[in-house]
């Protein structure tokens, strides 16, 4: 009976102080995952207003920042650009375009390695001197702390009726 006592003291003992220690464990996964969070939304936005801000600062893609695979996607999942040289030709398009480029970033927020960027875009459409205010949102992919994919989401048509590509009254 004694030993019958203590055998099951010790495994309540053993069983009390495996349960106290794993919430511990999980609970500094989670501040580590939650940093690493922090860190990448922090990257992620200076980076970005760095480029857009700063006169168009296009050399700032660099693989300090991004990954040397980085890839740009269009709404329908397609591949629009790969690497450092294509992601910079991408949206040097933008930057050539524009004049009096402000880029906003309205929210981030993610979890894990996966970023969710609200933004706004506003500028002057070289070509015809019309003003351009247009939101959207981009899914971001993060790799080793660098900018790995990017897919950003606008409405497309709100785009081309502000620059007169197509009438204000196009459905």
């Amino acid at each position: 009976m004694k030993k019958s006592l203590l055998t099951a003291i010790a495994i309540f003992g053993f069983t009390t102080l495996t349960m106290a220690q794993a919430p511990s464990k999980d609970c500094s996964q989670l501040e580590a995952a939650n940093k690493q969070l922090a860190a990448n939304i922090k990257m992620y936005t200076a980076t970005w207003d760095h480029i857009l801000n700063n006169g168009g600062d296009i050399d700032y893609i660099t693989e300090k920042y991004f990954d040397k695979n980085v890839t740009c996607k269009n709404f329908k999942e397609e591949v629009t650009s790969t690497g450092i040289d294509g992601f910079k030709k991408h949206y040097a398009g933008y930057l050539t375009a524009f004049s009096d480029v402000k880029f906003t970033i309205i929210d981030v927020y993610g979890q894990g390695d996966k970023l969710v960027k609200h933004w706004n875009f506003k500028g002057i459409f070289r070509a015809n001197g019309k003003p351009m205010d247009l939101s959207g949102a981009t899914l971001v992919t993060m790799k080793d702390g660098k900018i790995f994919s990017e897919q950003d989401f606008d409405n497309d048509l709100w785009f081309r009726q502000q620059l007169g590509m197509i009438p204000m009254d196009a459905k």
